[in-house]
Parts: C-alpha cells; structure tokens; sequence
C-alpha cells in the first residue's frame, strides 16, 4: 500500500540503476595471496540479502570489519574500497548490501527499519556463527550507511566504530538539501541523539571538500561523543 513513508523511502534511497544480479554474485568469489573472497547470503525476516566476506590470510586471527555502503552506490562498487580496508588494516571485512539494493532492487524497497535490522541480523551472524569476540567486531559506515552502523553500535557491544561523512539527522539533512522534506523525515536515524549512549570508540572521518555532509555538522556529532 502507497504512503507517504513509501514516497520518501524512494527518494531516500538510490540504487544504482545497473547492479549485479544474484548470478552474477556467485561470480564474486576470489581466492589471492592475501584476501579470499566468500559471497554469502543472510535473512533477516525472509528478506534475503547478500553479503561479501573478505578474509585476510593470516596466521593469527585478525578482527573483522563490517562494512555499510553509501547511498547511489551497492556492493559490487564498493569491492576496491573494502579490499583497500582489508589489506591496510590487515582486517577480515564483511560488505553488506542493503535490501532494496542490488539483486534484491526488484522484490523490496529499502527503508530505514529493514537496515537497521539487517544491521542487528549482521552482527549476530559475525558474532555467532563466526564466532568473533565483541571486542574484535569494528564497523564502519559511509554516508548513509553511518545510520544503521550507528544503529547496530548503540544496540551491540562492538570494539570499535568508523563514520565517513556522517550526517546529524536525516531531517537537518534534508533540511540543508531538500527543506520542503524535512518534516517528512524528522524521526530518521538521529545519529546526534544516538551516538550520546554508545560506550566504544568512535573515529570520525571527513573530507575537507565533501560538500554533501558540512565540517560543521561533523564538529557538532564529534561534540555529543561521550
């Protein structure tokens, strides 16, 4: 059924109009020298969705980064940069896809409460079939996905959490971009009232040319850290 939270999930989130499909995911799978790549697939209330594990090879077991996408990109985009994370890091790394996203563009449209659930669903995969500590569990968003890392760290134990170009609140954001929208999206990830009650480190990355996110909304998320 149509509405209005429908409407602005549409605008909200924006797949790349050429994805890989669930074929081509299969084809994911790598075997180097040092990453050895798994395409795997996750539920979260059977939706389904895929993920790509990047494991490094070495001979102590190394953390595990998990990694969540920007916006008007997916997965397969984001591949260079999570093998960049891997091998600089030296950090086993799982890329998330979103649902709506991807090979699931076709069945599902994303929204705020299917990431933030496929956020906990993640962690409970990384943490109880793989078997990695809480301490060794890292996260890392970029862009929109600093909203559901954001969820998952307020709600997990984890050791450590990343935000690339975080965003206050989607309704300053939009209050900055698209003002006619920002009282549509006023109970959207309020990354600046959530990142008050996360206990882990927190590193916030920005760029200095990075228009979308302004330096000043990064100084005043960087002042609510506790």
């Amino acid at each position: 059924m149509f509405s209005p939270s429908n409407l602005i999930d549409t605008l909200i989130f924006d797949p790349p109009k050429d994805s890989y499909t669930a074929e081509d995911f299969t084809d994911f799978a790598y075997a180097s020298e040092r990453v050895n790549f798994h395409p795997i697939w996750l539920t979260d209330d059977d939706k389904p969705f895929p993920c790509l594990y990047l494991k490094f090879n070495a001979v102590e077991r190394k953390p595990i980064l998990i990694f969540f996408h920007g916006n008007s990109s997916d997965l397969e985009g984001n591949i260079p940069s999570a093998l960049l994370y891997c091998k600089s890091l030296e950090v086993d790394v799982l890329m998330v896809e979103y649902i709506g996203y991807g090979p699931t563009k076709e069945h599902f449209q994303s929204s705020e409460e299917y990431l933030n659930n496929q956020a906990i669903a993640v962690y409970n995969f990384v943490n109880e079939k793989l078997k990695f500590q809480q301490s060794d569990i890292f996260v890392m968003g970029y862009s929109i996905g600093c909203g559901p890392s954001t969820h998952l760290a307020k709600e997990k134990k984890i050791g450590l959490l990343f935000l690339q170009s975080p965003f206050l609140s989607f309704h300053e954001l939009a209050q900055q971009h698209v003002p006619v929208l920002n009282r549509l999206v006023s109970n959207r990830w309020k990354i600046k009232k959530m990142i008050k009650s996360i206990s882990c480190p927190i590193a916030i990355l920005h760029g200095k040319f990075d228009h979308y996110t302004s330096e000043n909304d990064v100084n005043r998320l960087y002042k609510n850290i506790s």
